[in-house]
């Protein structure tokens, strides 16, 4: 499942790669849906259903496992508080398979005041998940952790943690096309230190996002 449409670029992406995994796309705006099939070239098909629906509420009704799952707009300006709360993450550690999967691109910085945000993701995240990694996309251009960019945080329900050349040898063995640039971006873009607890757990009952984007 894929929280979030946008222009189409991550279920084309998946779509492509993987033709045979069937894919959710869900968009809370009917416009944005309109707009990505009209000028994005993105279409529905029978691996790939996109519904006009709060995120969320479909995560929540979904019968099944699900094996990929992306809060990719989770910090636009019309992002849902409740998809970064504890709560939420509880719901999707249920509906995961043992070997499923959660990635979330947000909006941050990873370090410093504009950097908040994700630090309480992650500080929430990690009540739920025994794994999370963070990768802050633009570091390979050396871009500053305070600068706010692309930062992917991945949450698994592995026991045991991966190290960062686990990582890359696993993206090596994947199609390359996956990864137009060199591989040694994902270790650069790896960051490994820990997150301060500067932020608050966030909760259904207490999730002041404004705040944490707008310090």
């Amino acid at each position: 499942m894929i929280i979030g449409v946008g222009g189409g670029s991550i279920p084309k992406k998946v779509q492509k790669e993987f033709p045979n995994m069937e894919i959710d796309a869900v968009e809370i705006d009917p416009e944005v849906i309109k707009i990505a099939k009209d000028h994005f070239s993105i279409k529905e098909g029978k691996n790939l259903r996109l519904h006009a629906l709060d995120g969320p509420a479909l995560f929540n009704a979904h019968a099944e496992s699900v094996r990929y799952y992306s809060a990719r707009r989770l910090f636009h300006r019309c992002y849902s508080v409740h998809l970064t709360t504890r709560e939420f993450f509880e719901l999707a550690q249920k509906k995961l398979t043992p070997n499923g999967i959660i990635v979330a691109n947000l909006i941050s910085a990873v370090t410093g005041p504009s950097g908040k945000i994700v630090r309480a993701f992650v500080r929430t995240q990690r009540q739920i998940f025994p794994q999370t990694y963070v990768f802050a996309a633009r570091r390979p251009d050396n871009v500053s952790l305070d600068t706010i960019q692309n930062v992917i945080v991945v949450a698994t329900r592995d026991k045991q943690r991966l190290d960062i050349k686990e990582i890359v040898k696993r993206a090596a063995a994947l199609d390359k096309g996956l990864f137009p640039d060199p591989l040694q971006d994902i270790a650069v873009a790896y960051f490994d230190r820990p997150i301060p607890e500067d932020v608050p757990i966030l909760t259904d009952d207490y999730a002041p996002t404004d705040d944490l984007l707008n310090p």
